[in-house]
Formats: C-alpha cells, structure tokens, sequence
C-alpha cells in the first residue's frame, strides 16, 4: 500500500500504473484461490464477504490514484496548450 502512494506523490506515473496492475492481478488471483474448497470441511478457503473485506480497500485507493494521475496528466496538458 504505502507504495502506491509514494509513487503517486512522486509522480512517477510507470511505477503507480505497474503496481495497480499487481494489485489487480493479485486480486483476481484471490477470488480464483477462495473458490478452490477447503479438503477438511468442504467449504470455500475464504468467504466471499471475507474477501470483500480485505480487497475492497486496496481497490478503492488503487482506482483513486489512477484518477488523481488522470486529472493531473489533463491540467499539465491543458497548462501545456494554453501557453502554446
């Protein structure tokens, strides 16, 4: 996590899309490894709601650093043309 946010102070723009996409990646790896079924009961390793609870945060910062780097790209292009 604190990754994410040092790359979006720095702007280093590569590094935030890179671990956004390891974060998703890791994510959708999860929901592929709680529905294998635990061998001693026969239930899911992890519960759907177990899962939300510990990635919905993550996601939520993710979606929001990449947006913040949208915006700030777009004012930089826009102060860009405007002294061309």
């Amino acid at each position: 996590m604190w990754l994410k946010v040092l790359a979006h102070r720095g702007q280093h723009w590569t590094l935030l899309q890179n671990i956004c996409r390891e974060t998703w990646n890791a994510t959708q790896l999860a929901q592929v490894i709680s529905h294998i079924p635990d061998k001693t009961d026969g239930g899911d390793i992890v519960s759907a709601d177990e899962l939300q609870s510990v990635l919905c945060w993550p996601l939520y910062v993710v979606a929001d650093c990449l947006l913040d780097m949208l915006a700030h790209t777009e004012d930089q292009l826009n102060d860009l043309f405007q002294v061309l």
